[in-house]
C-alpha cells in the first residue's frame, strides 16, 4: 500500500484581482528557481457533502483525490503580521484512464445530496529545502530534498467567488518539527507587499468552497 501523503499548510484567499505587487514579489523579490515562473492553468472538480469540510475529495487532470483533515490550530509569524489558520491533511490519489471512462464528466450531472464545484485555478508555486534548522534554501525542479515546503500564489474562481490565494506547504511534516512552519513563513513572508495577512482570510479549500456554496433555488411551481 502507498505511503499517504501529508501536509501542514496555511492559506489565505482574498477577493478581488491578484494586486501587480503580488505577482512581481513572487517573480523578482522571493528567492528561489524559477524567476520566469510561468502561471499553470487547470480546473479542479470537487465533490462537497453537506456538513463535512474536513474531507476533500477532488479531480484534478487524470487523479482522483482524497484528502483527510485531521487537525487544525492557530498560526502566528512576523510578530502577527501573518495570521491564519494551520492545517494537517493526509492525501491520497489515485490514476484513472480518462479515455476509459471520465468520471468527472459523469459526477458533473450528479442528483444526489452532494454538490460539486469546478474551480478554475492560476498557479505559480516555488520549492524550498525547510531542513533541520535555518532558513528554507530553494530546491531546482526535479530535486528531491527529505522535507520541503512549497510557496504558491494562485488566481483562482468558481460561481460565489473569484480573487486570489497565498499557501504554505510543508510536505511530510513528520520529519520536521512543528515549529518550522512558523519559521519558515517568517523568512519567506518578510517583504510580501499584501501585509498584514489577517486570520479572517485564512481558511483551506474545503472549508472556503463550503462556506460559498449555496443550495440549488427550488423551482417554483407552474400554475396550471
Amino acid at each position: 500500500m502507498a505511503k499517504p501523503y501529508l501536509t501542514n499548510e496555511v492559506r489565505w484567499f482574498i477577493p478581488g484581482a491578484m494586486p501587480d505587487a503580488v505577482s512581481g514579489w513572487f517573480l523578482q523579490v522571493l528567492p528561489g528557481h524559477g524567476k520566469k515562473n510561468r502561471a499553470r492553468n487547470r480546473e479542479d472538480v470537487y465533490l462537497l457533502m453537506p456538513g463535512r469540510n474536513d474531507i476533500g475529495l477532488k479531480f484534478r487532470r487524470n487523479k482522483l483525490q482524497l484528502k483527510l483533515r485531521y487537525e487544525y490550530r492557530p498560526f502566528s509569524a512576523l510578530e502577527g503580521r501573518v495570521a491564519g489558520v494551520e492545517t494537517d491533511w493526509e492525501r491520497h490519489s489515485w490514476t484513472y484512464d480518462k479515455k476509459a471512462y471520465d468520471l468527472a464528466l459523469a459526477f458533473s450531472g450528479s442528483s444526489g445530496e452532494g454538490r460539486t464545484v469546478a474551480v478554475s485555478k492560476k498557479r505559480r508555486q516555488k520549492i524550498f529545502d525547510l531542513g533541520p534548522e535555518g532558513d528554507p534554501l530553494p530546491v531546482s525542479p526535479g530535486h528531491k530534498v527529505p522535507a520541503r515546503i512549497l510557496i504558491e500564489v494562485t488566481e483562482l474562481s468558481f460561481p460565489g467567488f473569484s480573487g486570489w490565494s497565498l499557501g504554505l506547504d510543508v510536505v511530510d511534516p513528520g520529519t520536521v518539527t512543528r515549529g518550522r512552519l512558523h519559521q519558515a513563513a517568517a523568512a519567506l513572508l518578510k517583504d510580501f507587499p499584501a501585509l498584514p495577512l489577517k486570520q479572517d482570510d485564512s481558511l483551506d479549500y474545503m472549508a472556503l468552497l463550503s462556506r460559498q456554496a449555496r443550495p440549488p433555488g427550488r423551482r417554483k411551481k407552474s400554475k396550471a
